[in-house]
Order: C-alpha cells, then structure tokens, then sequence
C-alpha cells in the first residue's frame, strides 16, 4: 500500500482508524473525496466517492461491478460478527473482474489474478453509525467552505479574515508575503522571528488538497515540524507566481483535516484579492452599447449595424467569428469580469470586446478566415479559459453585419446547451462543429413543443434505443451510453474503450451484446446516423432538460404490439 498524500483520504483515515478491521492493498488514491452512496444497482463506482456495504452479501455483487481507481468501498460490520472466514485477508475475494478476452485462449498472465486497484475497508461500526460519522466528514469541509467565503464576501480584510478564522477553528493562523516576511496574524513573537527559518526547512510531509466538489485544480499543503509545534503552509498564487503563503499551527492532536482547511484559507484570501485589483472602468463601451440595444430591439436593420459597426475602436474585417465567455461560477463580480477582458485584449490587441451582464464577448475578424478556430487562437483562448475557469462558445465565421444578432444568440445558445451535455468537464470551448447535433435537436423540439402542445418527443428516438435505455433501467447496466461513446468515436473499440476506462475486448463483448438486443446492423452508416442522433436525444432530455423520457407515458408499438418490460 503506497504511503497517503491526499488530505481528505488521510483524515478519513484517522477518523476510521480505531474501527478498521482489514484494508485492501491499493495503489490509486482520489484526488478528491465528493459523495456518499450506498451501494445498490450501480453498474460503475466512481473515483473519490465513497460507497457503503451493509451487509457481506454485497461483496459478491463487485466482481460484476466497474470498479475505477480511486473509489472507496467500506462494509460495515459488528462487533460480534466479525469473523475471517478464509484465507483471504477479512473473508474477502477482491479480484479483477473478467476483462473480456476468451477464457480458453492462452494467456501465462491470465493464471495469476491482480487485485483491483481501489480502497477497501471493513469497519466494526454499525450502518448507521459509520454514515452518520462519514457524513459528518463531508458536511464539516462544506461548512468550512462557507463560513471562510462569507468572511470573504461580507467584510474582508486579510487581518480579519485570519482573526476570525483563528477564533472559529482555534488554532493560530499567519499570512507570509512572498519573502516570507510575517504581515498578518497571531501575535507570536516565536514565529515572528523565526518565520524565514520555518517556512524554509524541509516538509516532514506534503499533502495534496482540493476545495469540496472541486475536480481540476490540486494544491500542495507542506507540513512542517519546529519547536515542537506543526506548521501547515498554502501556497497564494495570482497569475501563476507565488505572492504569498497561509500558514496554520497546530498545537494539539489532529483533529480536523488541517491541510483541506489550510487551502480554504487559501483560496478565500486569493479569491477576494483578485476580486480586489483596480481594473479600469473607462474602457471603449461602444460595442457593449451595441450588444444592448441590439438585445432591446433597436438594431434591427443591415444599415444600422453597418453603421455601429464601422464606430467600433477596432476595424472590423470581411470575415467575422464572435465568441460568448462565461465563468464557471456566475456569482464573480464585475472587476473579474474585467480582468478577464483586459487579458483578452491583451492577447487578441487588434478585437473588440465587451462585457454584459454575467458574460464577456470578443469579436475575431479576419481578411481571410478557416471555417475551423485557428489552432493559436484556440491555445491562446484555452489558456485564458483555464485561467479564469470559464468557458466559450464559438460560432462559425460570418460576413454579413445583420447576421451578428443571430450569430451572438447562437454563440450564446451554444455555450448554454455545451455546458449541460458535455462528456468531458475539462472540456471549455464549445464548437458548432461539436454541437451541431444538440442545436438541431433544441430548434426542432422547440417546434414540436409549440406543434403538439408537450414534451414527450419519445416518438422522435429509434425504438430500438428507447428499447436499450428500458434494458439499461432494468436490469442496472449501461449499453446505451456505451452505445453513444462507440458511435461518437467512430465505431472505434479501443477509442471507445479509451474513453470509457474499459480493456478493448470488454467493449466489444458488450457491442455484441448490444447488438443481440437491439437487433440492428450498426455496420450499416444509416442506422448508425439514427442511433447517434437518438443518443443525442436521450442525452439532452436527460442532461438539458432534466427530463427522464421513460418515466412518462410513452408507449411505442412495434410489428403491432405495445413495447413494454415482458420484450425485454
């Protein structure tokens, strides 16, 4: 078993360890700790979410189960009935499931099973005892995320913000400048005058912490011992330099999850900090006064924006591409709002932009475009995305003035229905291109909504997928977005499998699965286009909507006879 780094694994450890009877050997450990689930039907257990057994009988059910690297299983069981009833460690049979490839074929690695890699734990807790402590854990990293953000929001300053920290958690708490000069905190003359020597002696150990519900950005925590006390130290960075450090101590046993708190700390500060830098607001509001009175109805005509148009601070060039932007989190203010348009007018010096309402809007314009986003404007634009963790949507180029209304709708449309169904949450720039398929289906629902007066546009699905998706809810597996990955990826089993963390023969097994029961040649390209335009679909109800087509009262009748669970 490799040694912990991950803040919340290694406090959900220390708040277990009394209770825990057996643990798998494990080689993966979440980045993140996000949900606790008990385990019922699910087909997939999932990395950084905690999965509970209530009774042994479960373990069983796991050899059929995709289990991900990372995930938390933990059984619960009592006291007196705690007994190993093999020679496997706790009675329990942990092995890879079957990977697809023919049994009876040779294979010398085939004789010797490999455990699966994900965290396993029995506990001598009772069910309710260990979800009531479990949950606990969680709610006390959402209460801290809380209470240190509306310190941020109500009144903040950076020596109030740490005061009342210091009184709510009770530890000491200290704010280093980036040369490692003591500015704000307890009033500790120990770690004042000794501060550049503690911030600089080696870690005992680093651990690594993220923001509750957080996926993509990990910070180092260091932990570092001096004069008998614990130091936790978080790094501050603006713009990708190190403009300071938050630092914690820790003069009693570990009872809370330090590290996790120390980045909260961390991020409230950064946060407010760049919220707090002087943006100007006298920037050129032509085009933001041309976004608005277009959107109320005063821009209607190919002359009027021919006119506003050629007002704008930058020319405008034959070819035009606009761009919508918008953060991840809608409740940022209006100075990072313009913080990110001074970046893009640094980066794109020769495009207008402006900012309305929760959105930033740049305008390309070229002599001379490509149909697709330029690759250097895609990175540039990527980075800026990552950045300010926002995303775009792009429209295709244009050249005519009064298409601009149309084009900023769709844009905006666009980044709407992308955020909602992308597969990938890495995923920032959103094409027409990529999502073509999802406009189509949101216009053509529009119209059948207003055509036939409701939203049960099963009718529009193939039969055969409405018949996989009923499978799927049946009997707990997932061929149908397995179906979708497959047809996306172009009928490419190791794409797929890629895509979906599967062994290659796996996914082929279960497309022939899929096609025993779909009854339909997925060789054939026209079947293919309706399958993938179902999946579309199904996904946008599901995803956009929020709508669960097969819990209404569709029925559909093939050859004659209503569809129902007796077909199955």
């Amino acid at each position: 078993m490799q040694t912990i780094t991950n803040s919340k694994v290694c406090y959900l450890f220390s708040v277990l360890k009394d209770y825990i009877d057996f643990c798998t050997e494990f080689q993966t450990v979440p980045e993140n700790i996000t949900s606790i689930e008990i385990l019922d039907d699910q087909s997939s257990l999932y990395a950084g979410r905690i999965y509970l057994l209530a009774k042994e009988e479960d373990l069983r059910t796991l050899e059929q189960r995709i289990i991900f690297p990372g995930a938390i299983l933990i059984l619960s069981r009592e006291k007196d009935r705690l007994e190993r009833t093999d020679e496997t460690d706790g009675g329990i049979e942990l092995r890879e499931g079957v990977d697809g490839t023919d049994p009876s074929a040779e294979n010398p690695r085939r004789e010797e099973k490999r455990k699966r890699d994900f965290i396993g734990l029995i506990v001598s807790m009772s069910f309710p005892s260990l979800y009531n402590c479990l949950n606990r854990v969680l709610l006390q990293y959402q209460s801290w995320k809380y209470q240190l953000f509306q310190v941020r929001l109500d009144q903040f300053t950076l020596d109030y913000l740490l005061k009342k920290a210091e009184q709510d958690y009770g530890r000491k708490m200290y704010f280093l400048d980036r040369d490692k000069k003591l500015i704000y905190g307890s009033e500790d003359e120990e770690f004042r005058e000794n501060c550049l020597v503690i911030a600089d002696t080696a870690p005992e150990r680093i651990f690594t912490a993220k923001l509750p519900n957080e996926t993509r950005r990990t910070n180092d925590c260091r932990k570092i011992q001096y004069g008998g006390h614990s130091y936790y130290f978080c790094r501050i960075t603006m713009d990708h330099y190190q403009n300071g450090q938050v630092v914690i101590r820790e003069n009693k046993p570990e009872e809370i999850d330090l590290p996790t708190l120390c980045l909260l700390l961390a991020r409230a500060i950064e946060t407010r900090l760049k919220a707090s830098i002087f943006v100007s607001m006298d920037y050129d509001r032509t085009f933001e006064a041309l976004i608005e009175d277009m959107a109320n109805g005063k821009v209607n005509e190919e002359k009027d924006f021919e006119r506003r148009f050629l007002a704008l601070p930058h020319p405008v060039q034959p070819v035009i591409r606009c761009i919508v932007i918008r953060f991840d989190s809608d409740s940022l203010n209006d100075q990072l709002h313009l913080q990110l348009l001074h970046t893009l007018e640094q980066e794109f010096p020769e495009c207008n932009t402006a900012v309305r309402r929760n959105e930033v809007v740049l305008l390309l314009t070229y002599e001379e475009g490509p149909s697709d986003l330029e690759p250097e404007v895609r990175e540039k634009l990527e980075k800026i995305l990552v950045q300010y963790r926002a995303s775009a949507g792009v429209t295709e180029p244009f050249r005519r003035y009064g298409h601009f209304m149309t084009q900023y709708r769709l844009a905006r449309k666009l980044l709407k229905i992308g955020l909602m169904v992308r597969f990938h949450s890495e995923e920032r720039i959103f094409t027409r291109g990529n999502y073509m398929d999802y406009q189509l289906i949101d216009m053509a629902l529009r119209s059948f909504v207003q055509e036939y007066g409701h939203y049960n546009f099963a009718y529009l699905i193939h039969p055969s997928v409405v018949r996989l998706a009923k499978y799927d809810k049946l009997h707990g597996t997932d061929f149908l977005p397995l179906l979708h990955a497959y047809l996306i990826n172009n009928q490419s089993a190791s794409r797929t499998a890629s895509s979906q963390y599967m062994h290659r023969n796996t996914v082929l097994n279960k497309i022939k699965k899929i096609s025993s029961l779909i009854g339909c040649d997925l060789n054939d390209p026209s079947v293919q286009h309706q399958f993938l335009l179902s999946c579309c679909l199904m996904r946008y109800s599901n995803c956009y909507l929020h709508r669960d087509l097969l819990a209404s009262d569709f029925v559909f009748y093939e050859n004659g006879k209503p569809e129902g669970k007796e077909n199955l």
